[in-house]
């Protein structure tokens, strides 16, 4: 059984795009961090929304959608545990978006 779940193990790594794979392990370790630092023992609804609304509440609503799709995919991965099936999650980031406007790029045009 150990050797199953090695194997299993080894292959969940790869479920991760491999071209940001630091980036979402990053991602991942940050939120980890924070749940340390909070003595947060396990992954629920209220350590989620905690750390959207403190550690990364200095962040753009882009970013935030973002930092939520890494930490979905990799909280997935590596505990079991389905973040978007948290009701107040998605409300939280809407929320956090209205009024927001992106930055657009300029445009270069040949004179």
């Amino acid at each position: 059984m150990d050797e199953i779940a090695s194997i299993a193990s080894k292959a969940k790594v790869t479920l991760l795009p491999s071209k940001y794979r630091s980036v979402y392990e990053e991602t991942y370790n940050a939120y980890k961090r924070w749940c340390l630092k909070k003595q947060i023992k396990k992954t629920d609804e209220n350590a989620i929304l905690a750390s959207f609304a403190t550690d990364l509440a200095s962040h753009k609503a882009s970013s935030l959608w973002s930092k939520y799709s890494m930490l979905r995919t990799t909280i997935d991965l590596k505990e079991g545990v389905d973040i978007s099936k948290f009701p107040s999650i998605i409300p939280y980031l809407k929320r956090e978006g209205e009024g927001y406007t992106a930055k657009k790029s300029l445009v270069l045009t040949i004179f």
